[in-house]
């Protein structure tokens, strides 16, 4: 049922720009095992609120099951600063290959 939830997200999407839409989205693509396509949504929840520690959160997830090894550093780097009890968990969530 996660393509049904991504299609709905994806048609309440085009009904506004709503930042928990797109990390919804971004969930869904992630739990289909698509990180590479869970990236662009979740990076455009995190523009809009760059402070929002759960879009952070799963921003980082993506990049690091996506093997954007870099950019998760980088994305987990700016979740420890806004949410370190918040990044330790995503730290221990992340399969060790994908690190």
């Amino acid at each position: 049922r996660p393509a049904e939830a991504e299609a709905l997200v994806r048609e309440a999407l085009d009904l506004g720009d709503v930042q928990d839409l797109y990390i919804n989205l971004g969930r869904s693509r992630i739990d289909q095992g698509r990180p590479a396509d869970a990236i662009g949504p979740l990076e455009r929840a995190v523009q809009m609120n760059p402070r929002h520690a759960h879009a952070r959160a799963w921003l980082t997830r993506a990049y690091a099951l996506a093997g954007a090894r870099e950019r998760a550093a980088d994305a987990m780097a700016a979740l420890t600063t806004l949410d370190p009890t918040l990044a330790a968990r995503v730290a221990t969530e992340i399969p060790a290959g994908a690190r």
